[in-house]
Order: structure tokens, then C-alpha cells, then sequence
């Protein structure tokens, strides 16, 4: 998700500053486990990772800043492709609070077997 031209001021939160591309940016981000967002700023190629992104419950607070743009890591795991259900179930993807610190130890997927959730699942929805 992209801001614009504000950066997300958390100093507290910073886990490195880096210089290159924003794509080099994000795949910074995507490789450290503590990272969920970042500040980049096109201009001088400055790029802020974040151990933090930013809510209601954030210590650090959204400013304008000109230039910068601020983006959240979208996590493009899928807990449920592996299969992890008996088959007379369904997987059901289980969002982590976005207002807790990341922790990649917590289970993010469910069993179910309620039958309209089977039956989305079955249609592919």
C-alpha cells in the first residue's frame, strides 16, 4: 500500500537506512523478518525500513513529507496452499493484528468445517 507524500515518522521503529532503487527497497523489507514497511524517497534514493507500520496504535504518526512515499509489506504467503486441512475441510486464512508487532511463529491458518465456507472454498472464492 502506497502513501503519498508522507513517510511514517518512527524513529523508534527504524531498523536500517539504506540507499539504492525502490525495488532493491522492498526486497530489503521482504527479506528481514522484522520489517513490515518502508519510507523511500526517489530523490536521493533514501530508504527507511520499518519494524512498525503504521495505526491508530503506533508510537510514531504519519507527517508530510514531500517526496517521500510510504509503503506496508503485504505478506504473499498463503498458509493454506500447502494443504494443511483434512480433506473434509477447509482452510481459512487468519489475518495477524496489524496493531501487534509481526511474529512469524503464529499459526495463520484455521480448519473449519462449516459448509458455506467449504463450498466458497470449493467454488474458489
Amino acid at each position: 500500500m502506497e502513501g503519498l507524500d508522507e513517510k511514517f515518522d518512527a524513529a523508534d521503529n527504524l531498523l536500517v537506512a539504506l540507499h539504492g532503487s525502490l525495488l532493491m527497497c522492498g526486497g530489503s523489507c521482504s527479506q528481514l523478518p522484522l520489517c513490515v514497511a518502508f519510507n523511500y524517497y526517489a530523490e536521493t534514493r533514501e530508504c527507511q525500513l520499518l519494524n512498525t507500520a503504521f495505526t491508530v496504535f503506533s508510537t510514531g504518526q504519519m507527517v508530510t513529507a514531500s517526496g517521500w512515499k510510504y509503503y506496508v509489506q503485504m505478506d504473499i504467503r498463503d498458509p493454506c496452499a500447502s494443504t494443511p486441512c483434512p480433506p473434509d475441510s477447509a482452510c481459512v486464512r487468519i489475518e495477524q493484528p496489524i496493531w501487534e508487532k509481526l511474529d512469524n511463529a503464529l499459526v495463520l491458518h484455521a480448519c473449519t468445517r462449516f459448509q458455506w465456507l467449504m463450498d466458497q472454498t470449493a467454488a474458489g472464492k
